[in-house]
């Protein structure tokens, strides 16, 4: 994992990537967001899920009942990269979500 991701993980700050969708019409994100809760502290919560291309058009918002393929986990921080490599993720894609036009 990228330094500088690391140290925006470690900021509270949340870092996505895009993924290969196993479906044409569709578009995948991994969004990893840094757990706010004091008893959590050091995990992350890790959210995969795709979104019809139809929901996108305009910058229409996108919500729960939009969702597809959503998977959602608690890792421990030092178990993170171990865990994406386990979902097949290389860590080094993951940035800001701006970048990648992370949709919530």
């Amino acid at each position: 994992m990228q330094k500088i991701i690391l140290a925006r993980l470690k900021k509270g700050l949340m870092v996505a990537a895009e993924l290969n969708s196993a479906r044409e019409d569709f578009r995948t994100w991994i969004g990893i967001y840094p757990l706010k809760d004091n008893s959590m502290k050091d995990y992350y919560r890790v959210r995969v899920f795709s979104v019809d291309k139809k929901f996108l058009i305009d910058d229409n918002d996108v919500w729960e009942e939009t969702m597809e393929s959503k998977k959602d986990y608690k890792v421990k921080g030092e178990e993170l990269v171990q865990s994406l490599n386990g979902l097949g993720i290389d860590s080094n894609i993951l940035d800001v979500p701006w970048k990648c036009d992370y949709p919530i």
